[in-house]
């Protein structure tokens, strides 16, 4: 039982996602305060770290607890490449999409040094960058186990 609610927990994104696509259509009109959108970014983040930090308690290794974390972001990533290789457009995209929603303005600002803005890059950052993060919280939560 613990387990499924810990890999329930990788689906957190969601519903930050989720609001701010209400916040994007309803209350800003299409233009959220790029300050906002870089403190969600930071705050899905943070709140990966813990869930790093936390999960390898309940594992065997940090490894397992990376990946449980991880494949909500992992299907994301899926179904948002069948979105843009194919045009597959259906409710699993937008939803792939609100998951990484939070974390786009983030993954612009740091890959503006690097390469030229693409969204497929975007959400390849983005997912490396959960995956990095995660894998972080899991080393400190191991080492204070």
């Amino acid at each position: 039982m613990k387990r499924i609610v810990m890999f329930l927990c990788g689906f957190l994104p969601l519903p930050l996602g989720y609001f701010l696509r209400h916040l994007l259509m309803n209350v800003w009109l299409y233009s959220i305060p790029a300050g906002i959108l870089f403190l969600m970014g930071c705050a899905v983040l943070v709140l990966w770290f813990m869930l790093g930090f936390i999960f390898v308690r309940n594992y065997a290794s940090k490894l397992e607890a990376v990946l449980c974390l991880n494949t909500a972001a992992a299907l994301a990533l899926v179904f948002i490449i069948l979105l843009i290789s194919t045009l597959f457009i259906g409710r699993a995209t937008i939803v792939a999409e609100l998951f990484y929603l939070p974390l786009l303005r983030l993954q612009f600002i740091l890959l503006s040094a690097f390469t030229t803005l693409d969204i497929t890059v975007a959400y390849f950052s983005a997912f490396g960058c959960l995956v990095i993060v995660s894998w972080l919280g899991a080393e400190m939560g191991e080492r204070t186990r």
